[in-house]
Parts: C-alpha cells; structure tokens; sequence
C-alpha cells in the first residue's frame, strides 16, 4: 500500500499545452486504464476505484481507496499487484486478498487512454500531464503529486499562476474513474 497526496486542475486544451512546453523535456507515458464497478453500482461512487492500468506491456490490478479530498487536493491509499490477464470479473477475494478488506464482486465497464507527461520538479513534486481519451470523450488535466508540505508549493503555484490557472479556485475535481463512470452510466457519449 502506498499513500499518495495529490493536487488535481482540469485545463482547457491551451493550457495543457502551455504545460507541455514549460515542462519541456520530460517523460512521455501511455497508459490504459480499465475500469471496474460493482452491480449496484456503488463502488466508484463510493470512492473506491478498481482498476487494472497497463503501462506498456505491464499490468496492474489496482485498487485505490479516496481518503479525504479538500477543495482540489486528494489523498488516497493506494494497493497494487502486478496481474499477467485483463479479467472481465474481479472476484471479492481478489480484492480483499489485495486491500484486506471486503468488497463486492466488480465487472469491467471499459476504458481510458491516458497519454502522460512526467516531469519531476524535485524529489518532493512530480507533475503528470495527462490527455484522456474516453467514451467518445476528451479531456486534459494536471496533477501535482507531493509529499511535501502545501506551503512548499510556492514554485509549482507560480508556474500555474503564469499560465493562468489557479489552484486555489478550481474547487473539487471529478477524479478520472468518477469522470468515466458519470458519462458510462449517463450513455452520453
């Protein structure tokens, strides 16, 4: 189980690229992310996302529990294990033998393309760039991982400020498996 805190902007297709230029050269990622939900419907509802992410020829099942969420700053624990076949059900064990914790059977709804910019401000900051691709849908986003405190963001800020995005009125951001589900249940695609 890993924690991870991040800070999370939707941006307009321009800004994106704005980014894509100020964070010039940087690592470049495509991953796939497969979502999973329960028959009620209520696991990404509730927080909880399932998931296997492909990077590569590498797969993860995943499953990623929203602990507390702040205006546009998420922590979430995080478990993983490495899966060598993309299933159509994941099973209540599987998951409780990956969180110990008990969850209903979840079933494949379908996918997100994510073309990924990393760039590493310092060993405390990691920006990820992200372009997704979904249900006849495009959408970009920035997200700020960091383990540092929320004061010494002051560099990452004034990046932002630049470009025109505020981090403190963006309010809360749909995460991407919440985003997914929203258009997958309303068929709005």
């Amino acid at each position: 189980m890993k924690n991870e805190k991040e800070i999370k902007i939707m941006l307009e297709e321009s800004q994106y690229n704005e980014l894509i230029e100020e964070f010039s050269p940087s690592k470049q990622i495509r991953n796939i992310n497969f979502y999973y939900d329960d028959l009620k419907k209520t696991m990404i509802s509730n927080g909880r996302t399932v998931r296997v992410r492909t990077i590569g020829e590498i797969m993860y099942l995943q499953l990623k529990k929203h602990i507390d969420q702040k205006g546009n700053t998420n922590i979430s624990e995080e478990f993983c294990e490495r899966i060598e076949i993309l299933p159509y059900c994941i099973n209540s064990k599987t998951i409780f033998n990956l969180s110990g914790e008990t969850y209903p059977d979840v079933y494949l709804l379908g996918f997100m393309v994510t073309d990924r910019t990393i760039y590493t401000l310092n060993p405390q900051v990691k920006i990820l760039l992200d372009k997704n691709v979904f249900l006849n849908n495009l959408d970009y986003e920035i997200e700020i991982e960091y383990t540092c405190k929320n004061s010494d963001l002051e560099s990452v800020i004034n990046i932002l400020k630049k470009h025109s995005i505020n981090i403190q009125n963006n309010g809360r951001i749909a995460n991407k498996s919440y985003r997914f589900s929203e258009k997958y249940y309303n068929q709005k695609w």
